[in-house]
Order: structure tokens, then C-alpha cells, then sequence
């Protein structure tokens, strides 16, 4: 006779366009699980970026934490995954999908509608403070970031604490205009809100068929399925942290985010990122790995020169 049968696994998608703080809430949430398993599934470019605190073991691209929860990189297909993760025991008391910050939530949350072994539970979409406005202004990029607006339960305002009060108010109202009836937190420390997240109410019918029209009459004209391009380094070469700055900023290069592990050319080991303006650059421990550059960075096809940061590693 076959065992007792499991109620549907709980599946959130957590979404937000490149560099809104998707890895910070992930990175939350597995630290203060609030008692539950969770499993995240990442499908964002570039590594994943836990607290070694709460490593217990790794393997290949699986972590497995101290408190239970697992964390892991979406190698293969999409399906196979969760269909390994409707069959591993025990299984976890919830399932997060993060998107890759170019995706298209509602429809990615399909796959639980379809899935007897799933229910949808809600779909969060982080908004960065400091770039939405601009990117909503770009014909390119509104399509996406319209779509991850409106197919959320919640939307979280990341980088409030350093955003202008002016700023943020007219970001609110936009907000408002774009994804009317979907509820906004501003969140100085994303990690103050994973509570309130975690106690969601059921999920909205966000299917992409309910979806309102994505163009208001005063929007900019946009394009349907924005192709973007990537570019990625893996090897001895050194650099500078200016001379990577320089080369990644969008006016440069078309670079809109980038991430990884810089030597610069006396020994330092960095950890550097960059969403569109914004950079920042994180002393490593000199023995941290991986004891070698990697680097990954996207931008939209039609603008985007990974050249430029190749060059600034050739001859070497």
C-alpha cells in the first residue's frame, strides 16, 4: 500500500529586474526560515552567494545549510529540478524560485497551476530605488520590468535608506500607476521584512492571461522581448578595481550588472558588483575562492561590448 499522500508543495517566485536585491532576500530568508525547510531554486547568471555561516556542506552547484534549507543552481531543465525536488525526502516545507532578473514571473509561475504536486503560493517582486525610474524610461526595458510589477503580490522597494525622499515618492507614485492594487513595503534592510513575507496571504490569479494591457497612453514606446548578451571571465588575469569600474559602466560598455571575484595586480582578492550606476567593491579574505578572477556581466544585446571588458584582461 502506498503511503499517506502529501499535500501540494507551496511555490513563490521571488523576481526583480537585474540588481534589485533579489540574492540580499534570498540570503534572508534561508537565515531566518521561521522554523519551515526551504528549497531555492536560483536561475539568476553568476554564483550563488550564501553566508558561509549557514554552509553545512556543498555539493557541485547544491548547498546545503546548517538550519536544513538547500540552495542550488538551476542547471538542467526546469522541470527535471522540481520534479526531483517533489521526490526527495523529506520534502521541504516550501519552494522559492528565483528568477533571473530578465524573466517573466507569471508565466514561470505557471508551472505550479499546472503541477498537481504544487500550489501556488505568492510571487514577490523587489524594485531598485535607485534605477527603476530610469530603466522605465528606456523603451527596451519597460516590457519586463511592467510584466514583473504586475504579476506581483507584493512589491518591495529595496534601497530606500539611499534613494532621495524625492526620488522614492515619485517612484511610489509610478508604482501606483503601473501595477494598480499591488501592495508596496519600502524596505531599508530587506531582512527586516522576511516575516512579513513569509505570512503572505494565497497568491493573486497573476496568470498571464489576467494581466492588464503594459502600455499606458503616456508610456514610451516599448519592445516586446528585449535580447540581452552576456559576458563572463574565468582565469588568472589581474585588473584594476578602477580600471573595471571604468569598463563596466553602462556609458562605457552598456554594462547593466556585474558580479564576481577580481585579483587586481598586487594580490588583492575583491568582490565586485555592479547594478547600472551603482559599484561597489568588497575586501576577500586572501584565501577565499576561488583564488583566481571570475567575473560575469549582461547587457542588452543591442548596446551591450563585452570587448571592453575583455580588454581589460588581454595580454594577460
Amino acid at each position: 500500500m502506498g503511503g499517506k499522500a502529501l499535500a501540494p508543495l507551496p511555490m513563490s517566485v521571488i523576481s526583480g529586474y537585474l540588481g534589485a536585491g533579489k540574492t540580499t532576500l534570498i540570503n534572508a530568508l534561508l537565515a531566518n526560515p521561521s522554523g519551515r525547510i526551504i528549497t531555492v531554486l536560483v536561475n539568476d547568471f553568476g554564483e550563488i552567494a550564501i553566508d558561509a555561516s549557514l554552509i553545512q556542506n556543498q555539493s557541485g552547484d547544491t548547498i546545503t545549510l546548517t538550519n536544513g534549507c538547500v540552495c542550488c543552481t538551476l542547471g538542467g531543465d526546469l522541470y527535471d529540478a522540481i520534479d526531483c525536488i517533489l521526490a526527495s525526502r523529506p520534502r521541504p516545507d516550501w519552494l522559492i524560485l528565483e528568477t533571473s532578473g530578465v524573466a517573466d514571473p507569471a508565466r514561470i509561475m505557471q508551472i505550479a497551476v499546472a503541477e498537481p504536486d504544487l500550489t501556488p503560493a505568492r510571487t514577490v517582486t523587489l524594485i531598485d530605488g535607485l534605477n527603476f525610474l530610469g530603466h522605465m524610461g528606456d523603451h527596451l526595458l519597460y516590457d519586463s520590468l511592467a510584466r514583473q510589477a504586475r504579476s506581483a503580490d507584493i512589491l518591495i522597494l529595496s534601497k530606500s535608506d539611499i534613494a532621495r525622499p524625492s526620488e522614492q515618492d515619485r517612484l511610489l507614485e509610478a508604482l501606483a500607476a503601473l501595477a494598480p492594487g499591488v501592495p508596496v513595503r519600502v524596505a531599508p534592510k530587506i531582512a527586516d521584512i522576511v516575516e512579513s513575507i513569509l505570512r503572505l496571504p494565497p497568491a493573486r490569479d497573476n496568470s498571464p492571461q489576467n494581466q492588464p494591457a503594459l502600455t499606458p497612453e503616456n508610456a514610451p514606446d516599448h519592445h516586446h522581448g528585449a535580447q540581452y548578451a552576456t559576458w563572463h571571465y574565468r582565469g588568472e588575469g589581474r585588473a584594476t578595481l578602477a580600471a573595471l569600474k571604468q569598463a563596466s559602466a553602462p556609458e562605457t560598455s552598456g554594462c547593466l550588472r556585474l558580479k564576481g571575484h577580481l585579483l587586481t595586480p598586487d594580490g588583492e582578492r575583491w568582490l565586485v558588483h555592479r547594478a547600472g550606476g551603482q559599484w561597489s567593491a568588497i575586501r576577500a579574505p586572501d584565501d577565499a575562492e576561488p583564488p583566481r578572477t571570475e567575473l560575469v556581466a549582461i547587457g542588452l544585446e543591442a548596446r551591450f561590448r563585452g570587448e571592453i571588458l575583455q580588454a581589460v584582461f588581454s595580454g594577460q
